[in-house]
């Protein structure tokens, strides 16, 4: 693990990075459009109203699928189609690493991969390659760095006479090793200051890297200035990257076809919500520095449940409106180019028998998705006995219960300025979060009571991670500045309910409004928090009409998992604790509705392991099939 004070500054650069990799080679395999998901902010993007459109549409309500092959056999065939796969690639790089080795350059071995397979992986592939071409020509000037051992024993691994490499490496990691020890705190604080100087920021930077060869610091593969330059507009500290740009030009990005990933995290970065261009002019100097104005950046779209990177869209036509000219070229519009040699690589595939199999093994998947629909677009349906099931059951009046309101967009932008403000206050005053006087910050008149409510939670959180307040210290602070939440708007933002931040607050409350105290008890069992559970539940001893309602039981089948994964410190998080849950509901006893049934087919068909769990503890949800079965997700 890094030090500290380098994973502060460079951690929004290598998340990016993370994810636009996993995510380019799992979507380079398949077709299916996905709901983009926001996951940058603390609140994330609700706001998806659907207009209906005036011409009604009919659902056609197909059976389920009978002639669907033995689970045991859908799994082999799974298994033998992602293992070919995987034959198929590594195929790839072994022929593409001799390839290179014998005098080929890194885009005619790339326009041959991507001729066999896909741009994502011909993209990945040029990437590493370029990155070994530079620390090739700059080996000497590395042998002299210190912390070089892991990267020299990488690289001599891969140059060896004998060398049994079977891929061209990525050195990243072991060269990240080089500048892990660097003093950055002081830095980070001065990037983050709204009343230090660019000159003095970029002395700093000078300062910090000072031991570095300008050879290093100048490369644009290697130089760890990337990550800082990537920081600098974070922060809006234009002037100062473009210093830092005049006196390292060789940091321009490429706009080589295949190296888009630079100018996609920049990108990303200045697409978030909330980040406003306000100096046109000092952008316009950046871009023109960095290569990209009036240039074509290769991109390729993500739409996953998890994450997306559709704020490279919005930051083109952010810089676009501001008069910049960044042009985005998606990857699907292309076509292959004609290799000037080809990877010749016998591809292995299922034979038709299997293809045919597997075929009617995604009947049921296909079935299942036919049957998840949009709370918002019930109304774009004609009336059908089934549609009308759906628009009577405890599922719909939840989410018709779950909207946000009209003002969502004003909270939004109120919780960020005043996050915003914390942060620059902090960096302002070089004091940290626990020394932070909360009465010195502007609190606008106008704030929202839904805000006040975020920011007692949220500020909570970070109190528990970054200081050594207990619990009672932090809401003492929290509550002498007005931050103290509210029943009534804490549950409107339920999903922060597995924060202590949030939890700590449970016993100061008063729920007068018995919807809050079950919005949160559902909460609650769909995280497995199972204390904070059964401390609100015997405040309020909330009684559920499962006519109408959904209920815990009904968020614990639906959520339940066996695993506990936390992003973030762990001490933040309240505890998982399944057991605890179901003790709680076999010693209370549960009636199994419909919605429980469908809840549990669900689980069925696309998690048979957390289907076979819960049913070994409660028998009863034993289902075969649920002709009526629908999932309706609310946004």
């Amino acid at each position: 693990m890094k030090k500290k004070a380098l994973s502060v500054i460079v951690l929004a650069t290598v998340v990016t990075t993370l994810i636009f990799y996993v995510t380019n080679t799992e979507t380079s395999h398949t077709n299916e459009s996905k709901e983009t998901v926001n996951t940058t902010n603390d609140i994330s993007s609700l706001d998806k109203n659907t207009e209906a459109t005036s011409e009604k549409k009919t659902y056609k309500k197909r059976p389920f699928p009978n002639e669907v092959p033995d689970e045991q056999l859908c799994r082999d065939l799974n298994l033998k189609q992602s293992n070919l796969h995987y034959d198929f690639s590594d195929e790839i790089e072994l022929k593409a690493l001799h390839a290179f080795k014998n005098g080929y350059s890194a885009k005619q071995v790339a326009d041959a991969i991507w001729f066999v397979s896909s741009w994502s992986q011909a993209q990945d592939w040029y990437e590493r390659a370029m990155l070994h071409e530079s620390v090739s020509e700059l080996i000497p000037v590395i042998k002299s760095l210190p912390n070089n051992e892991r990267f020299l024993s990488q690289y001599n691994f891969v140059n060896g006479p004998n060398s049994s490499a079977t891929e061209v490496l990525d050195y990243k990691d072991s060269l990240d090793r080089l500048w892990a020890d660097l003093p950055l705190e002081e830095l980070n604080r001065k990037i983050t200051s709204t009343n230090i100087s660019s000159v003095e920021t970029f002395n700093e930077i000078e300062r910090v890297f000072s031991n570095f060869p300008y050879e290093i610091l100048n490369s644009e593969s290697i130089s760890p200035l990337n990550s800082i330059l990537g920081f600098l507009v974070a922060k809006k500290r234009i002037p100062t990257a473009i210093m830092l740009l005049q006196r390292y030009p060789g940091l321009e990005f490429s706009t080589a076809n295949f190296t888009n990933e630079a100018a996609t995290q920049l990108l990303m970065i200045i697409g978030n919500e909330g980040y406003e261009i306000e100096d046109s002019e000092s952008y316009q100097q950046l871009f023109d520095l960095l290569g990209l104005s009036g240039k074509g950046i290769y991109y390729q779209e993500i739409n996953h449940p998890l994450f997306s990177n559709v704020e490279v869209k919005n930051a083109v036509e952010k810089l676009n409106h501001e008069g910049i000219v960044v042009n985005l070229i998606p990857v699907e519009d292309l076509e292959k180019p004609e290799p000037i040699f080809v990877l010749n690589i016998d591809k292995n595939e299922l034979t038709d028998d299997e293809k045919r199999s597997l075929d009617k093994c995604n009947l049921t998947r296909e079935w299942l998705e036919g049957r998840q629909l949009n709370y918002l677009q019930l109304d774009t349906f004609e009336s059908t006995p089934f549609i009308e099931s759906i628009k009577s059951s405890p599922e719909f009046y939840f989410c018709k219960n779950q909207q946000h309101p009209d003002d969502f967009p004003l909270i939004k932008s109120q919780f960020t300025e005043m996050r915003k403000q914390i942060t620059q206050t902090i960096a302002n005053q070089n004091t940290s979060l626990e020394k932070l006087d909360l009465t010195t910050l502007d609190v606008p008149d106008t704030m929202l009571p839904e805000v006040k409510s975020i920011l007692g939670i949220i500020l909570a959180r970070d109190y528990l991670q970054a200081t050594s307040l207990n619990e009672q210290e932090i809401m003492m602070r929290l509550s002498n500045v007005g931050l103290k939440p509210s029943s009534k708007h804490i549950a409107s933002f339920s999903g922060l309910a597995s924060l202590k931040g949030f939890t700590m607050w449970l016993e100061t409350l008063s729920f007068d409004e018995p919807k809050d105290a079950k919005a949160l008890l559902n909460e609650f069992a769909s995280k497995g928090a199972y204390k904070a559970f059964s401390d609100l539940n015997s405040m309020v001893g909330a009684e559920f009409d499962l006519e109408t309602e959904l209920d815990p039981f009904y968020f614990f089948i639906k959520n339940y998992s066996s695993m506990t994964l936390h992003f973030g410190d762990i001490n933040a998080y309240e505890q998982k604790d399944n057991a605890a849950f179901i003790n709680y509901f076999k010693v209370s006893g549960v009636k199994i509705k419909p919605q429980h049934r469908r809840a549990i087919f669900k689980r069925k068909i696309s998690e048979q392991d957390a289907y076979k769990a819960l049913i070994s503890h409660f028998p009863e949800l034993k289902v075969e099939n649920v002709d009526e079965f629908f999932s309706l997700s609310c946004l």
